[in-house]
């Protein structure tokens, strides 16, 4: 990737912050998703249940839309509710990561 793979992350932040992309979005720092749960009063909304790692509070924001991006190996920590398909929750609990190496040249 032209630039290094920093770019990556940055393009799609820029996408989701411009007055053309889905809206209003925030961004969280030193928060820490506990629970991502389907709204039991609008079935459209989605509640995330999150930590504040900066005074170890818990606090609960509703969305129309969430874009999980995380590891499996996280992913795996966060209760869900309803919790995804069988056949999710099988990959997610047993995919493993290699390390990763870029081959040398000698």
């Amino acid at each position: 990737m032209k630039g290094g793979i920093i770019n990556l992350p940055l393009a799609f932040y820029n996408q989701l912050i411009n007055s053309k992309g889905p809206g209003k979005v925030n961004f969280r720092l030193h928060s820490l998703v506990n629970s991502i749960i389907q709204s039991p009063y609008d079935g459209r909304k989605i509640i995330l249940e999150i930590l504040d790692l900066n005074d170890n509070s818990y606090f609960y924001n509703d969305f129309d839309f969430v874009i999980c991006a995380i590891p499996f190996s996280s992913l795996r920590r966060i209760k869900v509710n309803p919790p995804f398909t069988v056949r999710k929750m099988q990959a997610i609990n047993e995919l493993n990561y290699e390390i990763g190496q870029k081959p040398s040249s000698i």
